[in-house]
């Protein structure tokens, strides 16, 4: 199975998906997201958009990641000054690493119909012999 493109993915989007999900890229892994992502371009074409979107947005938070590691040039912070946080403020920034979760989360959800669920959430099932 391949990604149908005429749906309105785009090339490199299942790849995309699998990376973001924190999933591994094997064939089994490809070919069932393809079949997913091609399910919901039919089911549920609305959908598509949101999902680019969101892996528009995860590319850039690893950017981001990415130049906040650089810039530290291997010093480490030795000293600093006592910061006051204040919980929930608004307009209050998060860090890469939490748009990157807040992103997978809501990948997630748009997949969580795909046998793969349990693997995108690092869940485990035990299985029970009879």
């Amino acid at each position: 199975m391949t990604l149908n493109t005429d749906l309105g993915w785009s090339l490199g989007d299942d790849i995309r998906v699998l990376v973001a999900l924190g999933l591994g890229v094997s064939i089994y892994h490809i070919k069932q997201i393809q079949s997913d992502m091609n399910y919901i371009g039919v089911e549920a074409p609305s959908v598509i958009a949101p999902i680019q979107d969101l892996l528009d947005q995860y590319d850039s938070a690893q950017t981001s990641l990415q130049s906040l590691n650089n810039d530290s040039d291997g010093r480490m912070l030795k000293k600093a000054d006592v910061l006051e946080w204040e919980a929930n403020a608004p307009g209050a920034s998060y860090g890469p690493e939490r748009e990157l979760q807040r992103i997978k989360q809501l990948l997630i959800q748009y997949f969580s119909f795909s046998i793969l669920a349990p693997n995108m959430a690092n869940v485990t099932t035990n299985l029970i012999r009879s």
